[in-house]
């Protein structure tokens, strides 16, 4: 009997371990989705401020 109640117990540590990790590891492939759309919008930020200086650059009278 106190076999069983051991494994139980282990089994149900590693249930949790497993649940731990798992969200541990959702969590950190959230973070890096979010670091990736950042980049994302610095790069489309940048590509505008270049299209901007190109315009000015190039029509200077309009301004």
């Amino acid at each position: 009997m106190m076999m069983m109640m051991m494994m139980m117990m282990m089994m149900m540590m590693m249930m949790m371990m497993m649940m731990i990790l798992l969200l541990l590891m959702t969590m950190l492939l959230l973070l890096l989705l979010l670091l990736l759309l950042l980049l994302l919008l610095l790069l489309l930020l940048l590509l505008l401020l270049l299209l901007l200086l190109i315009m000015i650059s190039c029509h200077p009278d309009d301004f």
